[in-house]
């Protein structure tokens, strides 16, 4: 008989009325408590569990601290419950390493759909199991979260901006539509997604520039974006596709026979 999956909560507020109706409904989960956040590391060595859910009222320091701790640590899925939206918060979270960010109010049904969806996927490598990737100029080792570019600098990278750089640099030089970008790095297409990936994407931009990129290597594509690790490529491919508009082009006078 399969063993049915653990998932071990820590929550500011165990009393909250979702996360009993949670236990009620949520049947084929085996849900453990921690009330005390911090013991939740050490509880996660004990069980072992498939799924980690951190129930906060609101983000502080500590939090974050612990949530960068348990990601170094733990290959699991790791999902934040906050209340209220709050851009710089869930970004925050997504930073330090959270799989999913689930805004207070929800629904129930909704949270136990969210959870069984990352039951599903517990076994998705996680960016510390990728292989480095090299194109042109650019080298990210993805289990070190650091990219080079020309044996210059090392760029320190959040684990969301290690995913979303390793597939767009996988993809090189080929559009990324934003709604697999945000499957493949937050493993689902929701709105609040496409604001972290415009984040993502803009601070991304900015450490490439503080490195003297003197080209848009992340580029804006209609829908989506794409890695440009040439400028003198693009340069190229520009120069190529209006030569052959113009070829097109029949002289003047010309008769069509």
């Amino acid at each position: 008989m399969n063993q049915q999956p653990k998932m071990l909560v820590s929550s500011d507020n165990l009393s909250t009325g979702l996360l009993w109706e949670y236990r009620t409904k949520a049947k084929s989960i085996t849900i453990i408590m921690e009330p005390n956040f911090l013991r939740i590391a050490e509880r996660i060595e004990l069980i072992n569990p498939d799924i980690v859910l951190l129930d906060l009222e609101h983000v502080n320091a500590i939090d974050i601290q612990m949530i960068r701790k348990l990601r170094e640590e733990q290959a699991c899925p790791l999902i934040v419950m906050l209340t209220g939206w709050d851009a710089d918060s869930t970004m925050t979270v997504y930073d330090a390493g959270a799989d999913d960010c689930i805004i207070k109010p929800i629904e129930v049904d909704l949270l136990i759909a969210k959870i069984n969806a990352w039951l599903r996927r517990r076994m998705v490598m996680p960016v510390e199991m990728l292989n480095p990737l090299r194109v042109g100029k650019f080298y990210l080792d993805t289990p070190a979260k650091i990219l080079n570019i020309n044996g210059g600098t090392a760029i320190h990278l959040t684990n969301i901006e290690a995913r979303l750089l390793y597939v767009l640099m996988s993809r090189m030089a080929r559009p990324v539509l934003i709604d697999e970008l945000s499957h493949l790095v937050w493993r689902n297409g929701e709105d609040v997604c496409r604001t972290i990936l415009k984040t993502t994407i803009y601070r991304l931009r900015q450490k490439l520039e503080s490195e003297s990129v003197q080209w848009p290597c992340i580029q804006t594509v209609p829908g989506g974006y794409r890695f440009e690790p040439d400028p003198e490529r693009e340069t190229n491919v520009k120069a190529l596709s209006k030569l052959g508009t113009a070829s097109l082009k029949a002289p003047a006078g010309a008769v069509m026979r």
